[in-house]
């Protein structure tokens, strides 16, 4: 490495200590990562990424990860819950990784225009019945207890128990659900639909270092235009006022401080 070079502090490596992962550098203007490794604390950022698009870098891979869970196979059909960083980095992730069709759901139309212009089917699910609107883009396939949307994986990026509830009454026979959004409070599952469904659940929280290098691959390659998710930028020193944007889930989407 040479001064001046962009790189990517892979947080579960860059102290020694994955417990701490989400608690050192922040909004630090300088950060020492003690025993520094290329490809494992740190990670170069080429040139083909812009620094607007490197500030993607980290809810990436953590999207990322939640794609791989499900173990995407070409021609398979999903659908994702929520229209974060997160959510929307799982969807892109999915269509790398070879799935034919994604729809994303949320609440905001803000975020969904964003969404659709990078290609996907969108739902508000506040306005639109998410399992006729699943049916009507996927087409639909006998099940139980009635007919299913075609639909073969879920993600749930946001952590309502909502979203747990409709998975269930829309899944079909063998689909998967990966669970990276972060439930607050216990969530009632129907063990009955799930073993006759033959659904898999499966968590995903964090990310790996093949995620990172495929989030690298994905930016490198990928024909969308990333850097319309970055919103809005700020300099230190307005960063209060940054925070208070980015709360504002239908003025903004990803906020990022300038140095």
């Amino acid at each position: 490495m040479e001064i001046g070079q962009r790189v990517y502090p892979y947080p579960l490596e860059a102290k020694n200590d994955r417990s701490r992962a989400a608690t050192v550098g922040g909004f630090s203007e300088y950060v020492q990562i003690p025993n520094c490794e290329l490809g494992k604390s740190v990670y170069l950022v080429s040139d083909k990424i812009s620094s607007k698009v490197a500030a993607l870098i980290e809810p990436f891979t953590v999207g990322t990860c939640a794609a791989r869970k499900a173990n995407p196979q070409p021609g398979q059909k999903a659908i994702v819950f929520g229209a974060g960083a997160i959510g929307v980095s799982a969807a892109i992730a999915l269509k790398h990784y070879g799935v034919e069709k994604v729809m994303i759901a949320d609440l905001s139309d803000f975020r969904l225009d964003k969404v659709k212009n990078l290609g996907f089917e969108v739902c508000n699910s506040a306005k639109e019945d998410i399992i006729t609107k699943a049916k009507a883009v996927f087409g639909e396939v006998p099940g139980y207890p009635s007919p299913c949307a075609d639909v073969d994986i879920y993600i749930d990026a946001v952590g309502a128990s909502v979203v747990i509830e409709q998975w269930q009454n829309m899944a079909k026979y063998g689909n998967k659900l990966v669970v990276v959004g972060v439930h607050h409070k216990p969530v009632l599952i129907d063990f009955t639909l799930i073993t006759y469904k033959d659904a898999q659940i499966l968590g995903s929280g964090g990310y790996h270092p093949q995620d990172v290098a495929t989030v690298f691959e994905i930016m490198e390659s990928v024909k969308l235009d990333l850097e319309s998710l970055v919103t809005h930028e700020f300099n230190l020193k307005d960063i209060v006022e940054a925070i208070k944007t980015a709360s504002k889930t239908e003025e903004a989407f990803k906020v990022v401080i300038k140095y």
